[in-house]
């Protein structure tokens, strides 16, 4: 009987931790940031993990509201096969902290060598810092912080 063996490593350099395990993921994907809804205030962040099942050139983009522009790039380069995790901090490419709002994320993968596409998806990430009145609500209560 064979045994599978799995071997997980973490490298976290500049803020992507990538997961390399000895069998890549099947599929691309980009996932729902977690937390989500969450506040941008100091330490506040929201992870963005997706997965690649090759090397690909990969494009990790925040879009204002209306998706009408870029208004920060978390990932511009080529990456091999396997699990990612990002940390935003909800802040644009200025390090501006964003307001409260519901802020497009995409995530496109295409080809190194000839510029395929290869994936591409939208997703959305909710910063919610308005402080609640209700105990317990998501806000400036439940966090126990307050909005700079």
């Amino acid at each position: 009987m064979k045994t599978a063996v799995t071997i997980f490593a973490v490298v976290l350099a500049a803020g992507i931790a990538h997961t390399v395990c000895a069998q890549p993921p099947n599929h691309f994907e980009v996932f729902q940031n977690i937390p989500d809804p969450f506040c941008n205030v100091p330490s506040g962040v929201t992870e963005i993990r997706y997965q690649l099942p090759m090397q690909s050139a990969v494009l990790l983009e925040v879009w204002n509201p209306d998706t009408t522009a870029v208004i920060r790039t978390l990932v511009y380069g080529v990456q091999s096969a396997g699990f990612y995790t990002i940390l935003w901090d909800g802040a644009d490419g200025g390090g501006t902290d964003l307001p409260d709002g519901a802020y497009p994320y995409s995530l496109a993968a295409t080809d190194p060598d000839n510029g395929d596409s290869l994936f591409y998806e939208m997703l959305t990430a909710t910063i919610n810092c308005a402080v609640s009145t209700e105990p317990g609500t998501w806000g400036g209560i439940k966090a126990g912080v307050k909005k700079k």
